[in-house]
């Protein structure tokens, strides 16, 4: 199970979003076998024609702000348990 945070930059506010997936691990994330494009697309509904460079894409309702995968890293159920108590 991995947590992916995300980068958004919206007007001038930078923040950040966080979500998990259970069906990848850390280990699947470094060799390929699923990419940020694919984290993006399910949580921003981004296009690749949406790319801006670097990595981040244009995404929202009117395509006006940047987002992309901050970081990627394992996570317990345990830890996202606690994760989630607080901050969802």
């Amino acid at each position: 199970m991995i947590l992916i945070n995300y980068g958004i930059q919206d007007g001038e506010n930078e923040y950040r979003e966080w979500d998990y997936e259970t069906n990848f691990s850390k280990a699947d994330y470094d060799n390929g076998k699923v990419k940020d494009f694919d984290f993006l697309q399910t949580m921003y509904c981004v296009d690749e024609d949406d790319l801006d460079g670097d990595n981040a894409y244009w995404a929202g309702s009117y395509g006006d702000k940047l987002v992309w995968v901050e970081s990627v890293q394992d996570i317990d159920q345990a830890t996202l348990d606690i994760l989630k108590r607080y901050v969802r």
